[in-house]
């Protein structure tokens, strides 16, 4: 039970990492890249379909486009790991930031001079692809190396409200942008989002990474990091219910470009306001959490979170009204953005310091996985219907969440 008393007192505890220096600066960079990438992936996605829109085939184009851009992460995300525990990790974060902004600006150059291709769309997309999985590793894993054990809820907690605000504040910018400054301008934008990332992490202190022995070869080091997760049983089953979940439970926005025109009929303008919807709800996904979410909690509220999903993709699906679907899509995002937080929590406070790197990696590569979850919503939607891809992928993830959700009751124990 939660009395008004504990939901202040809570309320005011979370702002407590904003004492330390260093996460307010690494929070500021993150907040700015999140504006970057979240017009990045919307914008990328916008783009294919114009340029293959009259093919016929544009819907095939999305999922291998979004497959472009995960699908390195599942090759490489592991190494990105071994990386992340031998090499300073705000160093790592750094040049792949700035590795951000010069793909960008690079995209926004050849859309100006009229040379992109879905071709080199996809070159790109697998560039980003290979820094994102050198990428996020670092950057989960440093957070545990900038606040005390005692405040990581809250630091991942606050974090998890970025992807929220730049869920909520790019549909704001993201059509009148490319009204004004057509999509070349779009990308100029995020490569700029990324320098100020650049300037933020140059302006933080050293952050040594734990020390270890560093003697040891990386392929060792790679293995040793699957040895461990192997007989962490808590882990395994956490990596594997985000995996399962960011397969089937959050591949629906690759279709969303083609929704926004087939489906409701809307174009950009529907476009962006189904990402306004589905910034709303990571919004309130982390503001949930932020009140309600502890670990004691944490097996009810991830099978909650993962049935939620299921039941609100399949309503989403049948929506073609753009109200009503903005309306149940704020439920999707707002159950997967509370899921993606409590699994990352669970993770990070039980995680051995010499593990993280490499954990955090394998865990991440459950992102990776979107890569298949776009590229055969796509090849669903290419040949049966939007409408129909996307109720089979909800149903699918409401009866793996069902199974998945057995299982954890049943080992409740090793969840508190």
């Amino acid at each position: 039970m939660y009395n008004i008393y504990s939901l202040i007192k809570n309320k005011y505890e979370i702002f407590t990492v904003f004492k330390s220096r260093e996460y307010r600066l690494f929070w500021l960079g993150a907040l700015f890249s999140n504006l970057g990438v979240w017009a990045l992936m919307s914008g990328r996605l916008w783009l294919m379909q114009e340029l293959t829109y009259s093919s016929g085939n544009s819907n095939l184009m999305l999922g291998i486009l979004t497959f472009s851009g995960s699908g390195p992460i599942l090759i490489f995300s592991m190494w990105g790991g071994v990386l992340a525990d031998r090499i300073n990790r705000l160093k790592i974060i750094t040049f792949t930031r700035f590795m951000f902004a010069f793909l960008s600006i690079l995209t926004g150059i050849l859309i100006t001079l009229n040379m992109i291709t879905p071709l080199y769309l996809i070159i790109i997309s697998i560039g980003t692809g290979i820094l994102f999985s050198i990428d996020i590793p670092s950057r989960q894993a440093i957070l545990g190396s900038i606040v005390p054990k005692k405040h990581l809820l809250y630091a991942i907690t606050m974090y998890s409200f970025i992807f929220g605000i730049s869920s909520l504040a790019g549909p704001a910018y993201f059509a009148p942008i490319v009204k004004i400054f057509r999509l070349d301008g779009l990308f100029y934008f995020v490569g700029f989002t990324y320098i100020l990332t650049v300037l933020m992490l140059m302006s933080m202190k050293h952050i040594p990474n734990p020390k270890r022995n560093n003697k040891n070869k990386i392929l060792k080091d790679l293995l040793d990091g699957w040895i461990y997760i192997k007989y962490n049983r808590i882990i395994f089953v956490l990596i594997s219910i985000g995996t399962i979940i960011t397969i089937f439970g959050t591949s629906f926005m690759t279709l969303l470009p083609a929704y926004a025109e087939i489906i409701i009929q809307k174009g950009i303008e529907g476009y962006s306001t189904l990402l306004l919807g589905s910034g709303i709800g990571a919004l309130l996904g982390g503001g949930m959490l932020a009140l309600f979410g502890n670990l004691k909690n944490s097996s009810k509220l991830q099978f909650i979170c993962t049935l939620g999903i299921g039941i609100s993709l399949i309503l989403f699906s049948q929506s073609t009204w753009i109200y009503t679907s903005v309306l149940i899509l704020i439920f999707v995002a707002g159950f997967n953005s509370a899921f993606a937080a409590i699994n990352n929590t669970i993770i990070q406070s039980i995680v051995t310091e010499e593990f993280r790197g490499r954990v955090m990696s394998i865990h991440q590569m459950a992102w990776g996985t979107g890569a298949f979850g776009g590229l055969i919503i796509g090849l669903t939607a290419q040949i049966y219907s939007v409408q129909v891809a996307l109720t089979i992928f909800g149903t699918i993830t409401f009866i793996s969440s069902g199974i998945l959700g057995i299982t954890i009751l049943k080992n409740k124990p090793y969840f508190r």
